[in-house]
């Protein structure tokens, strides 16, 4: 009995030595990897340099403007700099209101009115003229117009064509502008009367007068007809020249004037700041 109760204690012994090496390696592991993780967290990334800044982003855009001025400052008392001519490509830098920061030739900087710009390089007036040259080549024929006659009764007037509205810093040229004007008053004439009514137009005087070759068909009109196409040229020229294209630098007596020319080159109708006539 005694014999066995000495193997049972040794048996025990072993087994307490066993389980307090496991112990001891446990603990010792585990201090290991908390040492290793917290010396991996607090190493610094290789890539930790501080990097500049990254350059501000620059975007190109198109001046569409007849006239636009580079400015010193985003006002428009603002110093000019520059003129900035029409198709002229820009970088922006930044904007601020109404007006955008441009980079110049080195480290200078100037401002420009947003209206002046646009996303797209503006067409130039040969091409603008082109594409409606094309326009007129694929439209059908208009079907043959009965003979001119003149009304044997005065025709009652007829109501005034509505003004045309355009768009403030409206990038389409003078030219357009005035093209566009024209061709609604000749649909109109063509719709009453069978003819166009006018067929080329002179800017005169930096703009100041704008002079109008009617055709025969104004001989036919009636005079409360002549006094409405007079009226609308007037309104719709000085709105174009005065507020839009900025022709002229104009003021309430001094404004635009419209001329109306026949084919020999007689002025056949007028009107300006002081007054209208129709000379027939």
């Amino acid at each position: 009995m005694s014999r066995y109760a000495d193997k049972l204690f040794w048996v025990v012994m072993v087994i307490i030595v066993l389980v307090i090496g496991f112990l001891s390696y446990v603990t010792f592991f585990y201090q290991t990897s908390s040492v290793q993780s917290g010396g991996a967290n607090t190493q610094q990334p290789i890539d930790s340099k501080p990097q500049p800044p990254l350059a501000a982003k620059i975007k190109n855009l198109y001046v569409c403007a007849d006239e636009a001025t580079i400015r010193s400052t985003p006002a428009e008392s603002g110093q000019p700099i520059q003129p900035a001519k029409k198709g002229e490509r820009i970088a922006v830098i930044g904007e601020e209101r109404d007006w955008f920061k441009i980079k110049m030739t080195g480290e200078k900087t100037g401002w420009i009115e947003k209206k002046n710009v646009c996303d797209q390089p503006p067409k130039s007036t040969k091409e603008v003229k082109q594409e409606a040259k094309q326009e007129a080549k694929t439209m059908p024929p208009s079907p043959p117009q009965p003979p001119v006659t003149k009304p044997a009764n005065p025709t009652p007037p007829l109501t005034q064509p509505p003004m045309q509205e355009y768009p403030a810093g409206a990038a389409d040229s003078v030219e357009s502008l005035i093209d566009g004007l024209l061709e609604r008053i000749n649909s109109r004439t063509q719709m009453q009367f069978g003819q166009p009514l006018f067929n080329d137009y002179t800017m005169l005087d930096s703009g100041m007068r704008l002079e109008v070759k009617a055709t025969s068909a104004w001989k036919l009109l009636p005079q409360n007809y002549k006094t409405q196409v007079l009226q609308v040229l007037s309104n719709q020229y000085t709105l174009i020249a005065c507020n839009i294209a900025k022709i002229v630098n104009c003021t309430p007596n001094n404004t635009p004037s419209i001329s109306i020319i026949d084919s020999s080159g007689h002025e056949i109708a007028y009107q300006n700041p002081s007054g209208s006539q129709i000379l027939e």
